[in-house]
């Protein structure tokens, strides 16, 4: 086989590129301190390091979910704590106003203190995390509860939300409810915080010449069947009792039956509280559990992917050596020519 110079020239430049190709390898997972920097670098290793990537995108939403969540639920439960501390106090006035000492006038002047009571609770019933409120279910672009008259001069507590779970994805295939009626409970009828009606279809009324449909969850009305439970059901009976003085002994009865009343829905707001409590807990305690999951997650992404710094910086140095001399022996073997045999 003959050799010639454009044969020599070509085989020095292959090699040439083959070294030059392995220093330039080195120093870009140098750069980068990865050892696979595209999929062609280690195609066994594609799979799992791409199942991990995917499982950390998960964990960062979920992480997001419970943020939002945790905010949800600390609302919720500064909300519940004001609340009880207003069936407290409505409570104590119960209990002082259910003595013979007072009299129809002193009754009167409590009851308006319970009707500012109330409009604290619709207040408090309008909660928001930033525009999302709370207590409104899924329809939370808005406030849900106002206190409104209708043109006959009937006091209406209207509902503008809905009863729908507010819930949020934490996990694989696994979503928890945020909201507070639905954390622990349930949102049904009979366990509404603030009260509902037994009969949930719309009702329209007039306010102000204009129709509007409404849920109503609570109508002042005494000749209106009351079927209606929670806070400001408790709340509008207790008041109503305190101004209606035409019969004391009546009177009397009605404020009792206030005080077991306000009891009553002080302690279901007690346990929607531990409830939301205890669900916060759990959301903090899945933070955690992500977090850990993903350092666990990023070692072992680091130990298929990370590059060994201390050999690449030897491998490399020797690879620089290695280019160096090539060129070196290349630049004296390709300058050679017959011309230097001629002489």
């Amino acid at each position: 086989m003959r050799i010639t110079n454009q044969y020599l020239a070509n085989s020095m430049i292959k090699h040439l590129q083959g070294n030059l190709s392995r220093l330039a390898t080195s120093q870009e997972q140098i750069a980068t301190t990865k050892r696979v920097n595209r999929p062609s670098d280690d195609p066994n290793i594609l799979s799992p390091l791409l199942a991990i990537k995917g499982n950390l995108i998960y964990n960062e939403q979920y992480d997001r979910n419970l943020n939002d969540g945790l905010a949800y639920l600390d609302v919720c439960d500064s909300a519940l704590g004001t609340i009880g501390s207003v069936l407290t106090k409505a409570y104590e006035y119960a209990s002082q106003t259910a003595n013979d000492s007072y009299n129809p006038d002193d009754r009167k002047s409590v009851a308006s203190q319970i009707d500012k009571l109330i409009d604290q609770i619709v207040e408090l019933g309008n909660s928001a995390v930033g525009s999302k409120y709370v207590f409104a279910g899924t329809d939370n672009g808005h406030p849900p509860f106002k206190r409104v008259k209708d043109d006959s001069g009937v006091e209406y507590i209207v509902f503008m939300g809905n009863t729908d779970q507010v819930m949020r994805e934490v996990a694989a295939h696994t979503s928890y409810p945020i909201s507070a009626n639905a954390v622990g409970f349930g949102a049904t009828a009979s366990e509404g915080i603030f009260g509902w009606a037994n009969d949930p279809t719309p009702k329209t009324i007039t306010i102000n010449g204009v129709s509007s449909d409404f849920q109503v969850i609570y109508m002042d009305d005494p000749s209106v069947s009351d079927d209606f439970s929670g806070v400001l059901k408790e709340l509008f009976t207790f008041r109503n009792s305190l101004n209606d003085g035409a019969d004391p002994a009546a009177q009397q009865q009605k404020i009792e039956e206030s005080i077991g009343g306000l009891q009553k829905v002080s302690d279901r707001i007690l346990q929607h509280r531990v409830a939301v409590g205890a669900r916060f807990n759990q959301f903090e305690d899945m933070k955690k559990q992500i977090l850990n999951q993903n350092l666990n997650l990023e070692s072992t992404m680091s130990t298929l992917e990370d590059a060994d710094l201390s050999k690449l910086s030897i491998l490399s140095s020797q690879q620089l050596l290695t280019y160096q001399a090539s060129l070196a022996i290349g630049s004296n073997v390709l300058s050679t020519s017959l011309l230097d045999f001629l002489r």
